[in-house]
């Protein structure tokens, strides 16, 4: 069956990092990168720099690609805008088994075992990794913990734990890069060299252990092994003085504030509970994280109750919580944010219904939002899934469209308005 011919809102392209990370860009400009519109026949070669999705699809990434290892998450551009590094979340716990087993070395790079490379020898399964790419060499590398390090202490056990997750973050000064360990509810400190170069593990880890508070509970630590309640770390932010991190932590639904110095925990912030009845925050799911530029509020989106938290930072060193967060309504399963360079707006992507949010902030308190729908055409069916957005300036916006493989361009009107201006082709799943 051949494969379905393009429309300029489905080509795509993999490597975001132009677009979405780098500002002063305008949305006119992005709307003008698509590939050109191509048909193809099943019995055809597929065309240079294109590729056939499982779906049948074919894509064709606008931009340069860099290929990296499975299932790239999170995505973090140092300030100096010459280290990128992405969060790979797909892979295994280092053991043999299952199918992080299943891959071949290939160069210096790792793919799924098949038949144009079986000639390379299949490898352990690794643990899950960081792909730090420098945009300026080109040179490209893996960071991948060390297993003893993917496990809490109090956990020995434990084999299969996840290593990494969405929350990447460079400090203010680019000597650090901070990461979630998901699964094991871990926080990593990677140092950065004045050449740009990771240490190759981390120089501190904290793991953000949650106890066993439910009625009768034994209130010890609770293992994180796969199906228990692990908190589970997910979003990152750092506030501009460097001196505080912020956590959020899914499955408990809470907020961890930690000093930047050696990682301690300063102040546990937890949601209220989507069930009245839960012993933590449990049902509101808490995803990523952004702190205002003046470092006087963070922004927390929470999925499970289509809200956005927002939370006052004392304006002393240490960041620490001061009052209990306000929430506002957004739209179904919010993900993504981002604060405008002024500090005046807030975006939030809303994954299950294809829209963004525009909150107003003034003094760093929100106002009630206005909704942009981010569909090419009106009355398209569901299906978009806006999951990221970052500010080029104070006027132009890019959201990442996972389910149209594309990233789309919100230009700011003279009225204060988002609108979408235009697509830019991405690669599968942005």
């Amino acid at each position: 069956m051949p494969a379905r011919p393009l429309s300029l809102r489905r080509t795509s392209a993999v490597l975001l990092i132009g677009g979405l990370l780098c500002g002063g860009a305008s949305a006119a400009a992005a709307a003008t990168h698509y590939a050109p519109a191509q048909r193809i026949n099943i019995d055809r070669p597929v065309p240079a720099g294109a590729t056939v999705l499982p779906s049948g699809r074919l894509v064709s990434p606008a931009g340069r690609t860099v290929g990296l290892g499975d299932f790239p998450e999170g995505l973090a551009i140092s300030p100096d805008g010459v280290l990128a590094v992405a969060s790979g979340v797909g892979q295994g716990d280092g053991t043999p088994g299952g199918t992080s087993a299943e891959l071949c070395v290939d160069g210096k790079h790792q793919h799924p075992c098949k038949a144009s490379n079986q000639t390379a020898t299949p490898t352990t399964g690794p643990d899950e990794a960081l792909f730090v790419t420098n945009l300026k060499t080109g040179a490209y590398s893996q960071i991948r913990t060390p297993q003893s390090r993917c496990k809490p202490a109090a956990a020995a056990t434990v084999t299969t734990l996840h290593c990494f997750e969405l929350g990447l973050t460079f400090s203010p000064n680019g000597r650090h890069l901070y990461a979630t360990g998901g699964g094991n509810d871990g926080v990593y400190d990677f140092a950065v060299s004045p050449g740009h170069e990771l240490s190759a593990a981390p120089v501190q880890v904290r793991y953000l252990q949650e106890v066993n508070t439910a009625p009768g509970g034994s209130g010890a630590y609770q293992s994180p092994n796969p199906g228990s309640q692990a908190a589970r770390t997910k979003g990152i932010a750092v506030t501009p003085d460097g001196a505080t991190i912020l956590v959020t932590k899914e499955q408990s639904g809470s907020l961890d504030v930690l000093s930047a110095k050696d990682l301690s925990l300063q102040q546990r912030v937890v949601f209220g509970a989507a069930n009245p009845t839960a012993a933590n925050g449990s049902g509101t799911y808490p995803y990523a994280v952004v702190v205002a530029p003046d470092g006087k509020n963070a922004y927390v989106s929470l999925q499970g109750t289509g809200q956005v938290a927002a939370v006052s930072l004392a304006s002393v060193a240490g960041g620490v919580v001061t009052g209990p967060p306000l929430l506002l309504a957004v739209g179904d399963h919010p993900t993504g944010l981002a604060v405008s360079p002024d500090g005046n707006t807030l975006l939030v992507t809303n994954a299950n219904d294809d829209t963004v949010s525009v909150v107003p902030l003034s003094g760093g308190r929100p106002g009630r939002a206005t909704t942009v729908t981010v569909h090419a055409k009106p009355g398209e069916a569901l299906g978009s899934v806006p999951n990221a957005v970052v500010f080029a300036n104070n006027s132009v916006a890019y959201v990442a469209l996972a389910g149209d493989n594309a990233v789309a361009a919100l230009q700011r009107s003279g009225g204060g308005a988002f609108t979408v201006a235009g697509m830019v082709a991405t690669g599968w799943y942005p």
